[in-house]
């Protein structure tokens, strides 16, 4: 705990000989860590040894190199079947639906300039770049 609240410089105070950290700030820290609720499906480690052929060793190499999520069950170990799935090339991503600057004009009636203001402004459209170029660039607009 020491070494966390250090590097992320959480508010500290000292009282009678101990070291006090903001409950706030602490809080917030392992929110971030918290296991995805939208995961249901878990392998163990014995399961992935089983299904993939592969060692211990293996196994922790390949979901480290991979950043699987995980959560811990007592001593046990689990990560997420569709991320391990998706890993292996079992499974397929869930792929985002993107426009391009022209589809994206069209579909909400906004000129060029307009779309890159909102995109800038209220970064609640992300981009990617396929290219160099900026008019290769694409915007997730989800309509929820």
């Amino acid at each position: 705990m020491y070494k966390i609240a250090k590097s992320e410089t959480f508010p500290k105070v000292f009282q009678r000989g101990k070291s006090y950290w903001s409950k706030k700030h602490i809080d917030s820290y392992f929110a971030k860590k918290a296991v995805d609720a939208s995961i249901t499906e878990w392998y163990s480690v014995a399961d992935m040894k089983k299904k993939f052929n592969m060692t211990t060793t293996a196994v922790y190499t390949f979901v480290s190199n991979f950043k699987i999520p995980k959560k811990r069950i007592k001593k046990e170990v689990l990560y997420s079947k569709r991320h391990v799935d998706i890993a292996k090339g079992i499974a397929e991503p869930d792929t985002p639906k993107y426009y391009n600057i022209k589809d994206a004009m069209a579909k909400f009636h906004v000129t060029r300039d307009l779309l890159y203001h909102y995109a800038k402004t209220y970064n609640n459209a992300p981009t990617i770049a396929f290219g160099r170029r900026v008019c290769q660039w694409h915007y997730n607009m989800h309509t929820h």
